[in-house]
């Protein structure tokens, strides 16, 4: 690494150069570490449940897939939130939206949120 001041060779890792005591800022991300600005996202699941919303989030994080859970924050943003819905009124239900290229891998995740149980599946015991 060189110093961007004096010019002087300075191992990697050294934030304060030891020639001129210049400070060495961290190397800019390399360009395929940023995300695709133009990358193609698609809806691969809408929710007004709020109780889905951070189990979609969980299996897709598990899987890797990166995703945007458009309208999650804004759920309760505005003073009457929910009102008698599941969802705000005014944003309306959340939208995960994935990388066009991810979308095939997402919706084979998400299909066992939306498959109903097999008919031969014992109810839950209750008490």
């Amino acid at each position: 690494m060189i110093c961007p001041q004096c010019r002087s060779e300075i191992p990697d890792g050294v934030t304060v150069c030891p020639q001129c005591g210049a400070n060495i800022a961290a190397s800019p991300p390399r360009d395929d570490d940023r995300p695709d600005p133009g990358a193609k996202l698609v809806e691969i699941f809408s929710t007004g449940d709020a109780a889905m919303i951070p189990v979609v989030e969980s299996v897709l994080d598990g899987a890797g897939i990166e995703f945007f859970a458009k309208g999650a924050e804004a759920q309760d943003l505005l003073g009457f939130g929910r009102m008698g819905t599941s969802y705000s009124d005014a944003t309306g239900p959340v939208e995960f939206l994935v990388r066009e290229e991810d979308e095939a891998a997402a919706r084979a995740v998400l299909e066992q949120l939306t498959d109903p149980p097999p008919e031969d599946a014992e109810e839950p015991a209750r008490s």
